[in-house]
């Protein structure tokens, strides 16, 4: 048997499992780990149950980018456009039709449209998925308590983590609750490498001679020191000669390796992000230093499409 034929069977008996309990139980947890399909795969498995015109399915998630990305790759898998049978809320922003049947939500997204339309809102979708229910918080917690609340016997509740408790919820479900461990439905393994750096490396190694004193005293300057840190608007903010480090030391990391790796830059604050991606865009520490590169911020206040992008590799 080869593997696409393994995988396929794979794939049908973990329907056959998923359909067994949706019928018997209120509330399912699905465990599985990361990457073994469970946010792209067990909603579409879901909305494909024989039922007259499809089921409809709303999966939660925490996170803005999360709940975007996770609704693109779906949309891709089901050969539609978002908005079309793949549809999303997300702040402000949406992409539904009549036509429907998954829809990716936040959870403060759910709260909110719950508190203006009341609990009856949830009675246009035969399964809630609640995904990364690990992640303990108020607007988690929140959702969870109301979708048991409500009295629906044909809605089923779906929750889905990489990693739970499981007696917890076994023993705050009771007898309505069903377990099942997901094995990969479609997993791909990419090989990550990573590779250690400090500071005193990079300055024996610095390919700026032209700016060699300064950046050779700013580097060990800092390896013995705490750097130094502003308060800016009640936000912690890196003062601008450690900015000015950061951007050397991108670009110098960017010279020294090939292939070209991808390089993340933690800051304080989305002032010290900002101002970090205009030193670079704007004022490159070399000439062609940083061409190869696309740089990007990632924060919550930025666009969640813009953020989404970064992931794509969109332009």
């Amino acid at each position: 048997m080869g593997y696409e034929t393994r995988r396929k069977k794979k794939r049908e008996v973990q329907i056959e499992r998923l359909y067994a309990a949706v019928e018997s139980f209120k509330y399912i947890l699905l465990t599985g780990e990361t990457g073994s399909g469970k946010s792209c795969y067990v909603p579409q498995m879901l909305c494909d149950m024989k039922k007259p015109g499809g089921a409809r399915v709303l999966c939660t998630s925490p996170r803005r980018v999360a709940t975007l990305s996770v609704a693109q790759r779906v949309a891709n898998l089901r050969g539609c456009m978002l908005g079309e049978e793949v549809g999303y809320i997300v702040g402000q922003q949406h992409a539904l039709s009549s036509a429907t049947k998954i829809t990716f939500s936040t959870a403060g997204m759910l709260l909110k449209d719950l508190s203006q339309e009341g609990l009856s809102k949830l009675d246009k979708y035969d399964f809630i998925i609640l995904d990364e229910v690990h992640e303990r918080s108020a607007e988690n917690d929140l959702v969870l308590s109301l979708c048991r609340r409500h009295d629906n016997p044909k809605l089923r509740l779906i929750m889905m983590s990489a990693t739970v408790d499981l007696d917890v919820y076994r023993r705050h479900f009771a007898s309505s609750f069903c377990h099942i461990a997901v094995d990969a439905v479609s997993k791909v393994m990419v090989p990550l490498q990573t590779r250690t750096l400090y500071l005193t490396q990079l300055a024996d190694s610095n390919p700026f001679r032209d700016k060699d004193d300064y950046i050779q005293s700013l580097l060990r300057s800092k390896v013995k020191n705490t750097p130094e840190l502003a308060v800016i608007e009640r936000e912690v903010e890196v003062v601008p000669n450690l900015l000015e480090l950061a951007s050397l030391l991108i670009a110098q990391i960017n010279l020294m390796f090939e292939p070209k790796w991808a390089i993340l830059v933690f800051l304080p604050g989305f002032g010290s992000i900002e101002a970090l991606h205009r030193l670079l865009v704007q004022t490159p520490p070399l000439p062609g230093s940083l061409d190869n590169l696309s740089i990007r911020i990632l924060h919550g206040k930025v666009n969640v499409k813009q953020a989404v992008s970064s992931f794509c590799g969109e332009e």
